[in-house]
């Protein structure tokens, strides 16, 4: 019944955000930097060669069977009952989808932060898609469980991608650690711990650590608490504006910036 009721919520915010998303291609946003974003960058269509190296990642790891010990860490999920997954699964069920992949390796390449700070490796994917966004970013990606941390190594290093840096650990341990790598821009990450309390604490600690940058958040409808969270995100009326993709939401931290969510289709 739980389930049943968890899948009428999930429908019930995709039409209601379906119904609201307007601002198509830029379509009658008004800040300069909120319209490049969307019209240059969201909707950038050009199919980049880096994109032939993803699906031939993602094809490999579709087709492993190699089984990899996950301890649950933060919200219980929804597709797995045992600790023992294929990475195949994994990268199906828990990894960025293809899109939204795309989406993060255009950002990086867009606005060129010097370090990228990542919330939850899992097996790696959104790591590439960060690393291959400019290759002199150093993205620094955190991650709690053990196995995962050395399957996404081994990845990293087979695809010759040299400017990351793995963390193990618990997030909370590793905040003020992180904290001293932030630049200016800055662009964070968040794909990890999807409960309402820890996404709220995670956004908001490097939202009053950074003066200009990108803070991206991945399912922010996947449950009553994300969503909630969110809500909460979008009302922050200070140097802060908002895009609502569905799956994902990116909120833009900088000075003189008019504060606003776009709800755009993407």
């Amino acid at each position: 019944m739980k389930k049943v009721l968890r899948q009428l919520s999930a429908l019930r915010e995709y039409f209601l955000y379906f119904v609201k998303a307007k601002h198509r291609k830029g379509h009658g946003i008004h800040s300069p930097f909120i319209y490049h974003l969307v019209s240059k960058v969201i909707y950038d269509k050009t199919k980049y060669a880096d994109y032939s190296f993803f699906r031939s990642i993602r094809k490999k790891m579709y087709g492993s069977d190699v089984k990899l010990r996950v301890e649950q860490v933060g919200a219980n999920s929804r597709h797995f009952k045992l600790n023992l997954r294929t990475v195949a699964d994994l990268a199906k069920v828990s990894s960025v989808q293809s899109k939204f992949g795309n989406l993060l390796y255009r950002l990086v390449m867009q606005y060129k932060p010097a370090t990228i700070i990542e919330l939850g490796t899992s097996i790696g994917l959104s790591t590439i898609y960060l690393a291959k966004g400019n290759k002199n970013s150093h993205v620094i990606t955190v991650e709690a469980n053990s196995s995962l941390c050395d399957f996404a190594k081994s990845s990293f290093q087979e695809n010759k991608l040299y400017n990351i840096s793995v963390k193990q650990g618990m997030f909370d341990d590793l905040l003020d650690e992180l904290s001293n790598k932030i630049t200016k821009p800055a662009f964070i990450f968040i794909d990890g711990n999807h409960t309402y309390e820890s996404t709220l604490y995670y956004f908001n600690y490097f939202a009053d650590r950074m003066e200009e940058g990108i803070i991206v958040l991945d399912d922010i409808h996947w449950s009553e608490g994300m969503h909630k969270a969110w809500n909460e995100i979008i009302q922050n009326d200070e140097n802060q504006a908002t895009v609502d993709l569905f799956s994902m939401g990116i909120v833009v931290c900088r000075e003189q910036i008019t504060p606003r969510n776009y709800t755009v289709r993407f």
